[in-house]
């Protein structure tokens, strides 16, 4: 239920609800007069999306629960975050947090009743663009934290105060996030009101702005990190290594298994999701859909299950 916009020359869904949706009409409701319309949008298929749907519901929920269990490990296992292992552990805990967040309120954001409510929706729509953000703001303090060990390892060579580290990482993970959020909804609100009750989420022509440029960013800047960070495992010189290592020579096995941690921990796989834009790429989108909805699932496989403290 939209208008044509004479002056931004777009089609505005503002003072416009959708009443009724049936197969043989809309129903819709104006609070003003113009020239209206109803927007028919091109959809994958309903049958298809259903799936989609489900599989992304199983994925997040295995991940949540496989998060909990994440975070629950690292608070009640000490082996965990001893010594030199606190800072690591602090840096993953958080990102724990976040991916929770955005798997929680992704699920929620499904349910009838808060797409019903257009309060409940907008509200959901805020925190769901903050935990998104969160979420890649923490994955963006990984790749600098891998960096900082294994391709220039500065620890090894100065000593770095964890207090300061943690308030840096916890500002850019949680401040800034909450900071562009705010500013967003200082300024107009009314991005997060969309046209329509199929989703909790800012206006289409706003997504590109806040959220594809803000994470494509933060993408290139992992995988860049990512790429640095492969090259530096595969070196023999790589003095992080040999001092970890009881033997000066480079484990592929070892590699391989820190390059699909690394690939996990950078949020990598969200790759797939810069290809679904616009397209029924029905490969694509089951791949974006799987890998995504479980990466707090390889996460808890990755960093709890292989480790011989925690069994």
């Amino acid at each position: 239920c939209v208008y044509w916009d004479a002056v931004n020359r777009i089609w505005s869904c503002d003072g416009s609800i959708k009443v009724e949706e049936t197969d043989n009409w809309v129903v819709c409701h104006f609070y003003h007069l113009t020239n209206f319309a109803t927007l028919m949008v091109y959809s994958c298929g309903n049958v298809k999306n259903n799936v989609l749907a489900t599989v992304s519901l199983v994925g997040e929920s295995v991940s949540s629960f496989c998060l909990v269990l994440t975070i629950l490990s690292f608070l009640c296992v000490p082996n965990l975050r001893n010594g030199s292992r606190l800072r690591g552990a602090v840096l993953l805990v958080n990102l724990s947090m976040a991916l929770l967040l955005l798997n929680v309120l992704l699920m929620l954001s499904e349910q009838k009743f808060v797409k019903t409510s257009r309060d409940s929706c907008l509200v959901v729509g805020v925190l769901l663009h903050f935990a998104l953000l969160a979420s890649f703001s923490w994955m963006m303090v990984e790749a600098v934290n891998l960096c900082l060990i294994i391709v220039t390892p500065i620890y090894n060579r100065v000593h770095v105060n964890d207090k300061i580290v943690f308030i840096l990482s916890h500002g850019w993970g949680w401040l800034v996030p909450s900071l562009f959020v705010a500013i967003i909804c200082g300024v107009d609100l009314t991005v997060y009101r969309r046209c329509d009750d199929n989703e909790c989420w800012m206006k289409p022509n706003m997504i590109v702005y806040f959220v594809i440029i803000p994470m494509s960013v933060v993408f290139i800047f992992n995988i860049t990190a990512y790429i640095a960070v492969v090259v530096a495992l595969n070196s023999c010189k790589n003095k992080y290594f040999i001092l970890q290592s009881s033997s000066n020579t480079c484990s592929a096995k070892r590699n391989a298994a820190m390059s699909v941690t690394t690939f996990v921990l950078l949020g990598l796989t969200w790759v797939f999701g810069f290809g679904i834009s616009g397209r029924c790429d029905d490969l694509v989108r089951y791949v974006f859909v799987v890998f995504n909805s479980l990466q707090g699932f390889f996460i808890f496989c990755l960093f709890i299950v292989r480790n011989k403290s925690v069994r």
